[in-house]
């Protein structure tokens, strides 16, 4: 009986360390797990006017707030597509500069068309 007890504990054991095991593979420890969220999609998306940047250093960022990742930073002088209007209220409109999509605030950004 006794040894029975143990092939059991030695059994469940080996299924604890592999299970363990499996699971460093996916997450070691100490590793940070992301969570990408979608981007917002524009209400609209007729606009094909350009602004440009009237400030130093503005983020391009991956969605319409400060909340958001920049994905680029866009300098004085820098001209950007505006790819949808803003929200009546919101200052956030999703343009297209240097290649990349993002969002900025309208109000760093004088239209030019």
């Amino acid at each position: 009986m006794q040894n029975k007890m143990i092939f059991f504990a030695t059994i469940m054991l080996a299924l604890f360390l592999m299970a363990c095991s499996l699971l460093n593979q996916f997450h070691p420890p100490g590793d940070v797990i992301k969570t990408v969220l979608p981007s917002p999609v524009p209400s609209n998306t007729k606009a094909t006017q350009v602004c440009t940047v009237i400030v130093d250093h503005l983020n391009l960022r991956s969605g319409p707030g400060t909340s958001w990742g920049a994905v680029a930073i866009l300098s004085n002088g820098d001209i950007v597509t505006i790819l949808s209007e803003p929200e009546p209220g919101i200052n956030w409109v999703n343009v297209r500069a240097h290649g990349l999509e993002g969002w900025i605030n309208q109000l760093y950004c004088k239209e030019t068309r």
